[in-house]
């Protein structure tokens, strides 16, 4: 194995952790979106409500999720084309 490969092979671990861990974020992410969503429907006294059609939740949560799922989608792009796959 010479070194060329050698670098190759520790800069493709490398894009797999950082995969990993945005694949890890991202689920967090959403299982604390779902659940917010749960708790929206039940209502605050457990009663199971139709979700708001108005969408009052805020905003800001959603553009948090499609930030992140663009970042992720860009960067593995990236670095797929930068891999010659």
């Amino acid at each position: 194995m010479n070194f060329a490969h050698f670098l190759i092979i520790l800069w493709q671990r490398s894009l797999a952790t950082d995969l990993q861990n945005l694949s890890m974020e991202l689920r967090k992410k959403q299982s604390t979106y779902l659940q917010r969503l749960r708790q929206q429907k039940e209502g605050p006294d457990g009663m199971d409500l139709e979700m708001n059609l108005n969408r009052n939740h805020s905003r800001m949560e959603d553009d948090e999720l499609d930030e992140m799922q663009c970042s992720t989608q860009s960067k593995v792009g990236v670095q797929l084309i930068y891999s010659g796959i």
